[in-house]
């Protein structure tokens, strides 16, 4: 994910190196889980949820909750 200062770039007049050093964005981590539980014939239940961190130190999480009847 890094360019050490020996490593160089160009790709016409722009210095592929530099560009890259501007745009470093962290490593992030996502961890998912989801599931679906049938109630019927007419009934289904489907749920997820999941975590975000990264190396800046930010994270956060989501879910969802879904119910599906069929009339």
């Amino acid at each position: 994910q890094e360019f050490s200062d020996e490593t160089r770039v160009d790709v016409g007049a722009t210095s592929l190196t530099e560009m890259l050093k501007t745009e470093v964005r962290p490593t992030t981590l996502r961890l998912g889980v989801g599931g679906v539980l049938g109630l019927g014939e007419d009934m289904m239940l489907r749920g997820a949820a999941g975590y975000e961190t990264s190396g800046s130190g930010t994270s956060g999480y989501g879910g969802g909750l879904e119910l599906n009847l069929r009339f």
